[in-house]
């Protein structure tokens, strides 16, 4: 974002700060988007430049709520039940007070309510969108080419299954937001090549950011590996696979048998899964592994886990 009318980052206290508004849906569990919160607001929190606020869309409220935490503004709107755009639209226009500078940041989709709803009440405003993933190629089993194939041979006027509306919708709601958009951010290389030459977007709009942990080729003294280990429970002995994050087909979650069925186990094979959801649900009785759950972990943790992922002898 290095144009004129971008707002710019300055520690300079007498410059006037931006309002930097984070879009969300409630949720009840932590993920990825809480995450990316988090590890967002501590990258930016040190310019100064901003003034922070989360706005949190169908929240379990009756009414806005506005509360402060760590000089963050938390905006809560009740859920929607119907009338989506025009319900959104008041309760924007009356939470969120127009500014010289503004920006709008959504991670999550649909997000075509969002981005025409800034365009109309805060026509000035920049709008970004941030690509964790497409939901929609869960559809196709994550295959980008099956999906590029049905998108071009389909009939938009035909009326089909619950699955073929999903993806419909999906790819109207990409092209439309996305030409709405000021900014895209990525975090994968095929993300952006597929925005670029199938979707078309202009490549002027996109960034790409490389996802992923720090490089691990050199590793912890054996002690401090020793250390997590034993903070988890993981055996001492084996092979190590972590498996990070929600556990969805959209994640691939479907597809952990079969890749764990693939790993050469001369000798045994210890799944360490780190996150919210039960890794037993997704795993058949044929596969032979000792599944270790470590749950929510910290940034921390989740750096130290990493380092013990290959072949560990005690």
């Amino acid at each position: 974002m290095s144009n004129d009318n971008t707002p710019f980052l300055c520690l300079n206290e007498n410059v006037i700060k931006t309002d930097l508004y984070i879009l969300e849906v409630y949720g009840v569990n932590i993920n990825g988007y809480d995450t990316f919160r988090t590890e967002f607001m501590k990258c930016i929190k040190p310019y100064g430049a901003f003034k922070l606020h989360v706005i949190v869309e169908d929240s379990p409220v009756k009414c806005i709520v506005k509360e402060y935490k760590d000089d963050i503004e938390y905006i809560y709107l009740p859920e929607i039940k119907q009338s989506r755009f025009r319900a959104l639209e008041i309760y924007m226009k009356e939470a969120v007070l127009r500014s010289k500078r503004m920006i709008f940041l959504s991670n999550f989709f649909p997000v075509i309510f969002n981005v025409k709803i800034v365009r109309k009440l805060f026509p000035r405003a920049k709008f970004v969108h941030v690509i964790h993933d497409f939901p929609w190629l869960t559809v196709f089993g994550g295959n980008e080419k099956a999906y590029m194939n049905f998108i071009e041979h389909i009939d938009w006027e035909e009326q089909t299954g619950n699955d073929d509306k999903f993806v419909k919708y999906c790819t109207y709601d990409i092209l439309e937001s996305f030409g709405l958009s000021d900014v895209i951010i990525c975090l994968c290389r095929s993300t952006y090549y597929m925005l670029k030459d199938f979707y078309g977007i202009d490549v002027r709009k996109i960034r790409l950011i490389q996802n992923g942990m720090e490089d691990y080729a050199t590793f912890p003294q054996y002690s401090e590996r020793l250390k997590i280990m034993r903070k988890y429970n993981i055996p001492e002995s084996g092979l190590n696979a972590l498996l990070v994050g929600r556990l969805t087909f959209s994640k691939g979650a479907d597809r952990i048998a079969n890749m764990l069925k693939l790993i050469n186990q001369n000798e045994s094979l210890n799944l360490v899964y780190a996150g919210d959801d039960n890794v037993l649900e997704w795993l058949s009785k044929d596969v032979s592994c000792n599944v270790i759950q470590v749950g929510f972990v910290s940034h921390e943790d989740l750096c130290a886990l990493y380092s013990v992922i290959i072949s560990f002898k005690a």
